[in-house]
């Protein structure tokens, strides 16, 4: 399966025909858990078919960004929100506390996992608290960002401003 037309990085189609420029299909479809098909419709749809959550568009960017590349779905979402507003720093910002919060979450889970934690391999009370605690935090950036890409692609949410890393 190939391209069917040339990659326009300023639509959601141009999008995944750059993930798959950067990536290759089957490398970047099995990063989400999906097929290359699904990957070369998405960059070929006419209607602007889009990947089934935001999450993969975050996992692909992160993936270019460490190939040394830009980010096609943040480049895509500066644009479409007109270059250099506030709710792109915003948007940003969130993406960078984003990673933040989840390498929080992951270090939280393993610790109350840890065979010498207080309760061993049982999760405590205390450190069940402080999962709910990190999950919380990593559910705020994540509406943020939500509300953000909602508000710049035309729908009426109103994105949420000023997560603050911890």
């Amino acid at each position: 399966m190939t391209l069917q037309k040339k990659v326009n990085p300023l639509t959601r189609s141009g999008v995944a025909g750059l993930y798959i420029e950067i990536l290759g299909a089957k490398e970047a479809a099995a990063k989400i858990g999906l097929k290359a098909p699904t990957l070369y419709n998405a960059a070929n749809d006419e209607h602007e078919y889009v990947l089934p959550s935001i999450d993969y568009y975050v996992e692909l960017d992160r993936a270019c960004v460490e190939r040394g590349y830009p980010a096609p779905f943040a480049s895509w979402l500066l644009h479409k929100v007109g270059g250099e507003g506030q709710a792109v720093e915003d948007l940003t910002d969130a993406m960078l506390v984003l990673h933040s919060k989840t390498s929080h979450l992951t270090d939280t889970i393993r610790k109350s996992q840890a065979p010498d934690g207080p309760g061993g391999t049982n999760v405590t009370p205390n450190e069940k608290a402080d999962i709910f605690k990190a999950i919380t935090g990593v559910n705020d950036v994540m509406n943020n960002i939500k509300s953000t890409v909602e508000y710049s692609c035309g729908t009426k949410a109103i994105p949420i401003r000023g997560v603050a890393a911890e």
